[in-house]
């Protein structure tokens, strides 16, 4: 069997320089990789770029760091332009690559300036995925793992089983790349059980222009698969649109044609993905539905506006339903103002918002269709939307014909004169562009202390669950600490336990009992932030969602499951003992805890996996990455066992 691309990939960015004859990497296995790039938006950014300031790093160690600000700091007020000036300073001080707000959203900005084949990518795969429509392959990692990569640690990662895909033939007037993404998601689950990554091979594939290659990504990542793309003549094309010639590199795939399932695109129908439903359905089956109104979201590229607007054939949107356009990068509304589009975008009664203005469809209630964006009633790729919006209800495109319409051409077949990319470089800043922003150091994260002794301590707070929302109840005045933890770590649990702050104070950290599991939340490393800074030492739960307890482990916080059906528990002011640390600290290992007070012990189990117990018993994933930085392995990087994990 071929390797996969994602192998090549992988196996040119290993640990010294690759030789004749070097084995590849099976799937499966764990390997040490250099990425060339760190994608960072916003709130990563701000996460990613406080912990290096906490390691007191000078520059960054990575070729290219790129930082995407989306968020309109006028707008969204002084706290947030805040947050934005600290990390405008940071980047500049560290020689980082910055796009200032008004550039647009972070996978966009990505595509259009520093999308390169044959690349490794490290970043959220919900933000970047279009990464692998450029033959990028992205290597998801949390904020604490891409500070270690930018001091210049290697990213420890499993060599992704990847799942090949065949596409024949070329798709309809009426179908697009979202609407084959969806076919494909009918039959992948049972032919890509355990694939991470999803590869589209074949002879046709430069048939596939990257816009539509850009939507497939964009879908699989919703079931969080990657999609990757070989970089053919339809990137060159791509590229060379975006006045990036140079960046191309032809990157092939690997074709086996024993395991690749294969999809005609000939015959793939036009879809939609019903929110809250099991599986997508096509659009004919739910033709006539009524209909609020269609967006086209900050994830939509020049084609598919265009699109719209050719299948539309100069006609308006129905009265009724409303068309709205919130461009994804100023460099789109450039694009086509410079074109003339924005005037036929009016006469066809879109709404053009400013960008940066929405990131969800306008709350206007009703049934909202989604193209090139997140929420709303349903997804749909351009062709969809724009029958929807002409007919007045949910409308398959080829209704449009049926009462005379023009058919719309399709995007494989490019038109003659493509519009030329606006130049969007004024709002990009590299080092030392950023002569205003003058940098403050303000309080760094947590770093512990290495775990090399019993642990021994009080039960703080004995609470019965952690809300859905989190350890924290966030709001405006609680989010204005969150770059300060020693005032977030006061919000812990402040309305189930009020008093827990003052005991952390004074017994000087210890332990946390909940007695339901404890979930995975929307800012669960900066939770884990806040506990450490308050000073537990663990938590003691019934059990964890992975994701909680990865982000516990990376602050050197133990996760540690207490039996349900142990007859009582400690409860708050109990002294407990942890005897057996750090040597009994070991995968499925069963740990002893004494309660001092009551004077019984019990045994206690914990989900740990290797990676996170080198993070706890160093005290925490900064406390690891500085002591390798202050004292560096003789003769070179250090060993491959001691490299940072990528969380996901």
């Amino acid at each position: 069997m071929r390797p996969s691309l994602a192998q090549v990939v992988i196996a040119a960015h290993r640990r010294g320089a690759p030789r004749a004859g070097d084995r590849l990497p099976a799937p499966g296995e764990e390997v040490a990789v250099a990425p060339d790039q760190v994608l960072l938006e916003e709130e990563a950014a701000r996460l990613a770029l406080h912990a290096v300031e906490t390691l007191g790093l000078a520059r960054v160690a990575v070729p290219h760091v790129f930082v995407v600000l989306e968020r309109d700091g006028v707008r969204a007020g002084e706290d947030v332009r805040r947050e934005q000036r600290h990390i405008e300073a940071a980047a500049d001080r560290l020689g980082i690559t910055l796009a200032r707000p008004g550039f647009g959203e972070a996978g966009a900005a990505h595509r259009a300036r520093a999308a390169i084949p044959g690349r490794l990518a490290a970043g959220a795969l919900g933000r970047f995925a279009g990464a692998g429509a450029f033959g990028t392959l992205l290597e998801p990692a949390d904020p604490l793992a891409l500070a270690g990569v930018l001091a210049g640690e290697l990213l420890r990662v499993r060599v992704p089983h990847a799942h090949a895909v065949r596409v024949v033939g070329r798709l309809p007037a009426w179908s697009s790349g979202f609407d084959l993404a969806v076919s494909l998601l009918r039959s992948l689950p049972a032919l890509a059980a355990g694939a991470d990554v999803i590869e589209f091979v074949g002879a046709d594939l430069p048939r596939l222009p990257v816009s539509e290659r850009l939507a497939c990504a964009d879908v699989l990542a919703a079931r969080s698969w990657r999609a990757l793309f070989p970089s053919d003549e339809a990137t060159r094309e791509a590229l060379a649109l975006d006045g990036r010639a140079n960046d191309w590199r032809e990157l092939a795939p690997a074709d086996d044609g024993e395991s690749a399932a294969i999809v005609d695109a000939g015959v793939v129908e036009p879809q939609l993905w019903v929110a809250g439903e099991p599986a997508p359905v096509e659009a004919r089956a739910r033709s006539g539905s009524a209909l609020e109104g269609v967006w086209l979201g900050p994830r939509c590229g020049v084609e598919d506006v265009m699109r719209c607007l050719d299948r539309m054939d100069g006609a308006r949107r129905a009265e009724h339903v409303a068309l709205v356009l919130s461009p994804g990068s100023r460099r789109l509304l450039d694009t086509l103002a410079a074109g003339g589009v924005i005037a036929r975008l009016e006469a066809a009664g879109v709404e053009v918002r400013a960008v940066g203005v929405g990131d969800e469809p306008p709350a206007r209630g009703g049934a909202w269709l989604v193209c090139g964006g997140a929420g709303g009633w349903a997804w749909c790729g351009p062709e969809v939307a724009a029958a929807s919006a002409r007919l007045g209800v949910v409308a398959d495109p080829r209704e449009l014909d049926e009462i005379g319409a023009r058919a719309a051409v399709h995007a494989a077949a490019a038109p003659a004169a493509p519009l030329v990319r606006a130049a969007e470089d004024g709002r990009l800043l590299r080092s030392g562009a950023a002569q205003d922003a003058a940098f403050e150091a303000g309080e760094g994260l947590p770093v512990g202390t290495p775990l090399d002794r019993p642990l021994r301590g009080v039960v703080l707070a004995d609470v019965e669950r952690v809300q859905p929302e989190g350890w924290i109840r966030w709001g405006p005045r609680v989010s204005a600490d969150r770059d300060r933890p020693s005032s977030l770590a006061r919000h812990v649990l402040a309305v189930e336990a009020p008093g827990l702050a003052g005991a952390a104070a004074a017994q000087g950290g210890g332990f946390v009992r909940v007695r339901g599991p404890v979930p995975e939340t929307s800012r669960g490393l900066e939770e884990a932030i806040a506990l450490k800074a308050l000073g537990v030492h663990a938590v003691l739960a019934p059990g964890y969602a992975a994701a909680a307890r990865r982000a516990l482990a990376m602050l050197g916080v133990l996760a540690l499951e207490w039996p349900a059906d142990a007859p009582e528990g400690p409860e708050t002011g109990h002294e407990l003992e942890i005897p057996d640390l750090p040597d009994g600290l070991a995968p499925r290992k069963p740990l002893v805890c004494r309660d001092l007070t009551r004077g019984r012990q019990l045994t206690l189990r914990h989900a740990h996996e290797p990676a996170e117990i080198e993070d706890l018993v160093a005290g925490g994933r900064l406390a690891r990455i500085s002591m390798r930085l202050s004292s560096p392995a003789p003769g070179g990087p250090p060993t491959e066992e001691a490299w940072p994990t990528a969380s996901r």
